[in-house]
């Protein structure tokens, strides 16, 4: 124990303490004042150490807590995100599909349409140009039309099933393997219909396109009515639970 002066003040004490006599009374009264105060002062000390130490591992917990939450966070944005966007492009190509394969087509009947008027509404599809020639030059130019215009809605139902299946594998990562299962087989019954529609075109084999409609209906369409109530009632519990 020290004075401001640097003066050793223990070794003052004690070497009272040692003479005996009321130098050591003295000293003893300057021990109890000056102890005590050393005492204060080091608790003191110790105390605002503890409390900076305190402070320090609290900052620390409070800033990993904030870390793993914004984690946490980022990764259910990014879960929502992905699978939003799989159910959009699953009802994209649904529905794409269900229009190929439905049994009820419509088609325009260009033939009996005057040369003027059909020129004017085969111009504006969205066809090739060299599909538009062959439509235009036909000797049966309805029959042409739909040939091709069936091969536009295959193309059509084949693209959508392609970017669908490709949402799902590149994000399954943020995806239960249930709802990937779950995908994925709704992905397969979209192009085993489209796959036996198109045979069934070209083949002109009803059968196998009564086939691709009744599969499409009966087997697909309910796992995606499942699958979409499945999703539904997991983000309303997710809200629920934050």
């Amino acid at each position: 124990m020290a004075d401001p002066l640097g003066v050793d003040i223990s070794d003052a004490i004690l070497a009272l303490l040692a003479s005996g006599g009321g130098a050591a009374m003295v000293a003893y009264g300057i021990f109890r004042v000056l102890g005590k105060s050393w005492l204060d002062d080091m608790f003191a000390q110790r105390l605002e150490s503890f409390r900076h130490q305190n402070a320090k591992e609290l900052q620390a917990l409070k800033a990993n807590i904030d870390g793993a939450l914004n984690v946490r966070f980022r990764v259910q944005e990014k879960e929502f995100e992905v699978l939003s966007e799989c159910w959009r492009l699953m009802n994209l190509a649904f529905g794409k599909t269900y229009a190929f394969v439905s049994p009820m087509q419509e088609y325009q009947d260009v033939g009996r349409m005057s040369e003027g008027a059909r020129e004017e509404y085969v111009n504006r599809l969205d066809i090739l140009d060299f599909q538009k020639k062959e439509i235009l030059e036909s000797a049966n130019p309805t029959g042409e039309y739909m040939r091709i215009e069936n091969i536009r809605r295959h193309n059509d139902a084949i693209n959508a099933h392609i970017e669908f299946r490709n949402c799902v594998s590149i994000h399954e990562i943020f995806m239960s393997e249930q709802t990937v299962k779950d995908f994925r087989s709704i992905a397969d019954h979209i192009y085993g219909a489209i796959v036996n529609k198109r045979i069934a075109q070209e083949s002109d084999d009803f059968r196998m396109g009564h086939e691709a409609w009744s599969d499409l209906k009966e087997k697909c369409a309910p796992e995606v009515s499942r699958i979409s109530s499945d999703l539904r009632s997991y983000f309303r519990s997710s809200l629920a639970t934050d």
